[in-house]
């Protein structure tokens, strides 16, 4: 071997040794970040991308392995292996809220406004994203609960969130003293007792703990021996005196007439007259009928058998005392819950003077404690019209009885009064008023579909009958546009209707024309800026979201952005240039959600939600509030209304 070989070869083997006793190491720490904002390009130019998260009309285009590793709850029921673009429907998420949370999977950082918190949270449990569902929470207890405590609540109770329901109702026993006589503790339903004494037990002192916990107790065993519903117990005056035993009873007529002068009680004159009107006729236990809101109420509480609440009211922590407060020195208040139920407890003591007082007329000791007037008997599917500042409740039914009654209602003297019936029983009817008349059309008799229509004159107080409709029809929805009624959908027969027919008054005829795209029962339909919208209903097997839209200049329907939530059996109005949905159901549950549809921006928003769930609600708008009639609210035919404020966005029971 050469010299010169002899060192080449000992520098190979040097070369040799040094690769086998270092490595070269480097690290950037920048790298993650850069590829993460790279992929973070891609999917905003919409490169690369194998995934789309459908939600509504928005698109969201993704990486499915960027799913994978940061949402794999979205992915968990999908093929691993598939190839092809994948479209995932998230119906019934917020797509901001989802744009939100696929924008942190890909940056690791989030910002949303307060007032988004919320849905945030819903759509991140949703994904099982736990880390921004607990920082979620952690906001809504430090910046929303102190400013809306009630919002707060109701969407821990709705979203089932225990560590979140136990922070609110700290917050309530901690602050109660401040907010029993605040706007949102009069929003809620509440147990509004008038504690009477007698001869021998003149009234005592105050005690606000012990008077409501003696109170819910009381409430408890009504309902748990089905002496009255949980409406009837919350939508009245309870005229009540404590017994020896320091129980609560509710005071009769026996009570005023007892001839032991030391058990007579101590009442107004006032108070007397209300006694004897409630103790006349007033039933306890109603009897089971076949009714569709009890048949489906039913089919509910089976499918909710886990719902303890939905099926026995029987559950000790459903009645509990949150917090109480002496509010005056004749009357305390308090929050608790009642058969699962957020309600204020009211309870007013009488002094010996006011007792005697017979000019003393005011049950409610205080304006803002007077219910708004419920109807003469509850109606559901009830045509809800107004005619000269009036609100007029035509028809529907009661327990499965199809009614001709009609009661009209004055909202400057919070009074109803009866109107001449109609010629024929209806419910699940079509009403509107044109030109001074009250029109009430098609339904039911309780035997079949109707096709007539009658007109209520105001001036003579008499119904006529007028052109029929060209089919009979129920469950379907109406609405005027340019003087002219529109008869939208609904049920005939066996069929589901998706055919429409207009009224001429003048001609005094019906024609038709362009029918939906969909077949709808049990939808609602209101007309906004000179077009009619249908919205939600029934196929037979199907709750529907979506809405459509006639232009009647065109003859045309066309499909407008859906619902949040698929509703049928819903109330609607518009307020303000904007449509409200109200109420109904979603084929599981009975629904007091509401939301809002305005036309200027083409989307929808969930707004305050009703005191009472209301499937097949009648719904009006007068002057700055919509009025929501009588419905089903899951145990009972409603015959209470409620108003909605839009400018508190809030619904309320009781007049202000």
């Amino acid at each position: 071997m050469k010299p010169s070989q002899d060192k080449d070869t000992e520098k190979m083997g040097r070369s040799r040794n040094l690769m086998v006793a270092e490595h070269l190491a480097f690290k950037n720490d920048h790298h993650i970040r850069n590829v993460f904002e790279a992929l973070n390009e891609q999917r905003q130019s919409a490169r690369y991308t194998d995934t789309v998260l459908k939600i509504g009309l928005t698109e969201i285009k993704v990486h499915r392995c960027v799913l994978a590793a940061a949402i794999p709850k979205l992915l968990e029921n999908q093929d691993r292996e598939e190839k092809s673009l994948l479209t995932m429907n998230l119906e019934g998420l917020d797509p901001n809220a989802v744009e939100a949370l696929v924008e942190f999977a890909y940056t690791g950082e989030l910002s949303v406004s307060a007032g988004e918190v919320l849905s945030l949270y819903h759509v991140a449990k949703s994904l099982g994203m736990r880390e921004v569902q607990d920082s979620c929470e952690q906001f809504v207890r430090e910046k929303v609960l102190p400013l809306d405590w009630m919002a707060v609540r109701g969407f821990a109770e709705q979203q089932d969130c225990p560590s979140l329901m136990i922070a609110v109702d700290k917050f309530i026993e901690q602050h109660v003293g401040e907010i029993y006589h605040k706007k949102d503790f009069f929003q809620l339903p509440r147990l509004q007792i008038e504690l009477a004494s007698t001869n021998d037990r003149p009234r005592e002192s105050i005690d606000s703990e012990k008077l409501c916990n003696v109170a819910i107790t009381w409430a408890h065993k009504q309902l748990e021996e089905g002496n009255i519903d949980l409406r009837g117990l919350l939508e009245k005056t309870h005229i009540m005196f404590l017994t020896a035993d320091g129980e609560l009873k509710e005071c009769t007529v026996e009570d005023l007439d007892a001839e032991d002068e030391k058990s007579k009680l101590i009442t107004t004159e006032a108070q007397r007259e209300y006694i004897r009107y409630t103790s006349l006729g007033q039933p306890t236990k109603t009897e089971v009928n076949s009714s569709d809101d009890e048949e489906e109420m039913t089919i509910i509480i089976k499918n909710n058998n886990n719902n303890k609440r939905k099926c026995s009211w029987i559950t000790e922590k459903d009645f509990r005392l949150i917090g109480a407060v002496q509010s005056s020195d004749s009357a305390c208040a308090g929050v608790a819950t009642v058969a699962g139920m957020l309600v204020a407890i009211s309870i007013h003591t009488q002094t010996p003077s006011s007792c005697n007082n017979s000019d003393t007329a005011d049950l409610s000791n205080g304006e803002e404690w007077v219910l708004v007037a419920p109807m003469s008997r509850g109606r559901c599917s009830v045509g809800a019209v107004v005619l000269n500042g009036k609100l007029y409740a035509v028809g529907g039914y009661d327990r499965g009885d199809c009614l001709n009654t009609v009661e009209q209602y004055d909202p400057q003297i919070n009074e109803w009064m009866p109107v001449t019936n109609m010629n024929s029983p209806r419910g699940r009817l079509g009403a509107e008023v044109i030109n001074g008349k009250i029109y009430a059309i098609g339904g039911s008799n309780g035997h079949t579909e109707l096709s007539t229509v009658e007109v209520f004159d105001e001036s003579t107080n008499t119904w006529k009958l007028v052109q029929s409709m060209l089919q009979c029809r129920c469950s379907f929805g109406t609405g005027v546009i340019n003087e002219q009624i529109f008869a939208v959908g609904g049920y005939e027969g066996p069929r589901n209707l998706k055919s429409v027919e207009m009224y001429n008054p003048v001609k005094e005829e019906w024609i038709r024309v362009a029918p939906m795209n969909t077949e709808r029962n049990n939808l609602c339909v209101e007309a906004l800026d000179g077009k009619l919208y249908a919205i939600g209903g029934y196929n037979g097997w199907t709750c529907f979201n979506t809405v459509e839209c006639y232009d009647p200049e065109e003859d045309h329907w066309f499909f407008v952005p859906p619902m949040k939530t698929h509703r049928r059996g819903a109330g609607a109005a518009v307020l303000h240039g904007k449509l409200y949905v109200i109420g109904g159901s979603d084929g599981t549950n009975f629904l007091n959600s509401v939301e809002c549809y305005d036309p200027t921006t083409n989307d929808w928003k969930i707004v305050g939600s009703l005191n009472t769930p209301r499937h097949n609600v009648g719904a009006v708008a007068i002057g700055d509030h919509i009025y929501a009639v009588g419905g089903f609210g899951g145990s009972s035919f409603l015959k209470s209304i409620e108003y909605y404020d839009a400018t508190s966005d809030t619904w309320n029971n009781f007049v202000t």
